[in-house]
């Protein structure tokens, strides 16, 4: 999981956590989500359906 990023495409009800387009590192992960550091900076899990694997463009 070294290197690992995602790509928010949709920030739905994290508004608080994520900025679409934004790329996060991800720390940790399970069959259907995605631990990132927000940008607040905590740890969180959020659903794989709100990022697209890789730094792509949005």
């Amino acid at each position: 999981m070294e290197d690992q990023v995602v790509t928010c495409n949709c920030v739905g009800v994290y508004k608080h956590a994520l900025t679409r387009g934004q790329t996060y590192e991800i720390v940790g992960m399970d069959a259907d989500k995605y631990r990132i550091i927000g940008y607040h900076g905590r740890r969180i899990w959020i659903g794989k359906s709100y990022f697209e694997l890789g730094q792509v463009p949005i």
